[in-house]
């Protein structure tokens, strides 16, 4: 044991048998007690003192994890995670935006231009480009690859503009320069900033569309019409089981490259003035299949007292409106030879107006109408707008189902136009049903 443990050269030896006091005094307070709280038992373990820097180290783990847990703090939520809102902070993030978003609109654009056959061999380049992906799906991998070396074809025909084919067989390629080709934002007011401006006009509008037009499917899935949203729930239902029993059966690569290639026919521009001759024609067949789908879907709602009905018929009323002298459509410009606000297609057949009293006319609130004598309305139905079925002669129906005319009568020539829109109507109808009694 001397090899290992030397004393110093200086060291005196003790004389005597000198004792050590058998606890040391201890600086370390992380365990101090607090006064007034309970001793320790003789037999626990202690703390402190040279033997609280030999801790094992699961013991010293296990403290880590406790004070991590302890000192834990709840996370910011979503809203108190985002900035505040600043006028001025808006304003420089939307300048930041405009002055930015140029690379946006112009990839945009570029496939705007292809899908528009802006460039013709473009175009079919493309379509080619989408055949082979199609078939060889795999390829989509080496896109990034394309990609880069797209940008690096580009930006090395900037720095080395082309020169006349005799001065590039005996010169080398003139170097613009050496500064990188980062030119920064656009400044404001500047074209590009403005164009960009533009752009984003474009796109808020487009937006605002694309919204409107997902607004209009709402009625259809809020369970307002219950019997309709019952029917879309069981064909959501019914075609995704059917496309799960199907789906590894169908080439779905030659389903995406005729998918593709139509799409970029049917936006030529031959295919786009074919679709608009034709855009009446597809309309009205829209329409009747419309009106057949709904026929199927109040046909499947009627219960057996219905359907054992001697006669079950449409009830209809017309809502008649005139234009006033401030251009605004509304009941009350009605004249007294036009039909009432509220009429029924008898009474506007046998000319009966503001000035004449008849038994058939009804009233003026469409839901006080009561059904003819010894029918009854079918429970669950309401007044509805007929939008699809051909009640109008002169024109077609627009989105809210109003039939324009003249006095309520067709427009015969078109010396009439200016008069064209003087009045409008529109058909509401209603289910009722002959019950025996």
């Amino acid at each position: 044991m001397s090899e290992f443990l030397r004393p110093p050269a200086g060291a005196a030896r003790l004389e005597g048998n000198v004792r050590l006091p058998e606890h040391l005094p201890s600086t370390h307070t992380g365990d101090a007690t607090p006064p007034g709280s309970p001793a320790k038992a003789p037999g626990s373990p202690k703390s402190g003192g040279l033997t609280s820097h030999f801790k094992s180290p699961n013991a010293m783990l296990n403290e880590l994890l406790v004070s991590s847990v302890v000192n834990a703090t709840a996370g910011p939520t979503t809203a108190s995670a985002k900035a505040p809102l600043s006028l001025q902070t808006t304003t420089v993030n939307f300048r930041n935006f405009v002055q930015k978003s140029g690379p946006i609109f112009y990839v945009q654009d570029g496939v705007e231009s292809i899908i528009r056959w802006e460039d013709p061999i473009k175009t079919v380049f493309c379509g080619c480009c989408w055949v082979v992906l199609c078939l060889h799906p795999m390829l989509l991998l080496l896109l990034p690859n394309v990609i880069i070396i797209t940008i690096l074809l580009v930006t090395h025909q900037k720095r080395y503009p082309p020169q006349p084919i005799a001065a590039s067989l005996n010169e080398r390629p003139t170097k613009v320069s050496d500064k990188p080709m980062n030119d920064g934002p656009p400044s404001q007011g500047s074209i590009d900033y403005l164009q960009n401006l533009q752009n984003i006009q474009g796109m808020m509008g487009r937006i605002s569309d694309l919204t409107d037009a997902g607004r209009q499917a709402v009625p259809y899935l809020d369970w307002s019409n219950e019997r309709l949203t019952m029917v879309i729930l069981q064909v959501a239902i019914l075609s995704g089981i059917g496309m799960a029993s199907i789906m590894y059966y169908v080439p779905w690569k030659y389903v995406a490259l005729v998918g593709g290639i139509a799409a970029l026919a049917l936006s030529h521009p031959l295919s786009i003035s074919l679709l608009g001759r034709s855009a009446p024609l597809m309309q009205t067949r829209s329409k009747h299949i419309l009106a057949k789908l709904q026929q199927i879907m109040e046909d499947d709602a009627l219960n057996d007292e219905h359907l054992e009905a001697l006669d079950i018929r449409d009830i209809e009323l017309f809502e008649n409106e005139r234009l006033d002298e401030t251009g605004q459509w509304s009941p009350h410009a009605l004249t007294l030879r036009d039909p009432k606000p509220w009429a029924t297609q008898a009474s506007i057949a046998a000319g009966l107006s503001h000035d004449t009293q008849a038994a058939t006319a009804p009233s003026d609130a469409e839901l006080s109408y009561s059904p003819p004598k010894g029918y009854r309305w079918v429970e669950g139905e309401q007044w509805r707008i007929d939008k699809y079925s051909n009640w109008a002669i002169a024109s077609d129906l627009d989105d809210d189902g109003w039939h324009y005319s003249t006095d309520f009568r067709p427009t015969e020539n078109a010396s009439d136009a200016i008069k064209a829109h003087s009045t409008r109507q529109r058909r509401w109808i209603r289910r009722a049903f002959h019950y025996a009694g």
